[in-house]
Order: C-alpha cells, then structure tokens, then sequence
C-alpha cells in the first residue's frame, strides 16, 4: 500500500479481467490509483503511480480506458463518469510528480 496516499477523486466503474467484470470504485490518490470494492469499501487494488508506464483510451469504445504498468500488465476499465478525461489530463502532472521524487 502507498503510504500517506489520500484520496483525491472517486468514480464508479466496470473493471475488466481474465476472470470477469467487477463493479468498482476508482479512486485518484495523492500517490496511488486504489479500487475499491463499492459494497463493502474493501482496497481490491492499488498501484503507485511510479509502478505506471501510461494511461490510453481504449480503442473498443470512448468510455474505456486501458493502465499499462511497467511489469507489462494491462488494467481496463469501463468508466461510467468523468474518470477518463480526469486521467487523461491528470497523468502528465503525475508522472512528472513521480519523476521528481524518484
């Protein structure tokens, strides 16, 4: 877990895996992207955003959008909100936050 992470935004979404679709919530944080699950508020995720390579829209549909992290994974997600354009025009100030404390 990243230590101190504070949550700045959360948005209801569909995340997509090998295993199925799940309801989450995804929450913007102050060093970490975190998921949680909306019936019992439990983290079901969390990636630092050092751990990120980019954040893209989905070629399939404009209301979905794929995190590739450096280990090679893809996470997609279906946003039901503002999510994307929040990450989209977020991530450049993340990553040159994450650069610098490096």
């Amino acid at each position: 877990m990243a230590q101190g992470n504070e949550d700045v935004a959360k948005f209801y979404c569909t995340k997509h895996s090998w295993r199925g679709k799940y309801k989450r919530v995804f929450s913007i944080g102050t060093k970490a992207i975190t998921t949680y699950n909306p019936n019992t508020h439990e983290v079901t995720n969390q990636w630092c955003y050092n751990e990120f390579v980019g954040i893209a829209p989905s070629p399939k549909a404009s209301n979905e959008f794929i995190i590739t992290m450096k280990k090679g994974m893809l996470h997609h997600f279906i946003s039901t909100s503002l999510v994307l354009p929040t990450l989209l025009f977020n991530y450049p100030l993340i990553h040159a936050s994450c650069t610098m404390e490096s």
